[in-house]
């Protein structure tokens, strides 16, 4: 865990260049295995995939957030400043 927002945001940069690195080679992996008829579903099912995860990635960091610093969800808006 990061002991200030100053090293946070460097360590998050890792994490932006993999998910750079890898939707568009899962976007071009699904589309080379697929045939024809299916691309376009398997390549939309893939990218809502991705915004599903996106969405609940959230949810959950904030919820295991609040386990490990032992503050409910609702009371963690006091702890900013």
């Amino acid at each position: 865990m990061a002991p200030n927002l100053g090293l946070v945001y460097p360590a998050r940069l890792p994490a932006g260049a993999g998910a750079t690195a890898i939707v568009p080679t899962a976007q071009t992996y699904t589309s080379n295995l697929s045939q024809t008829i299916d691309r376009s579903r398997r390549v939309v099912l893939l990218g809502s995939a991705c915004f599903v995860g996106l969405l609940d990635g959230k949810a959950l960091g904030t919820w295991l957030a609040g386990q490990v610093m032992g503050v409910a969800v609702g009371q963690m808006k006091g702890m900013f400043n």
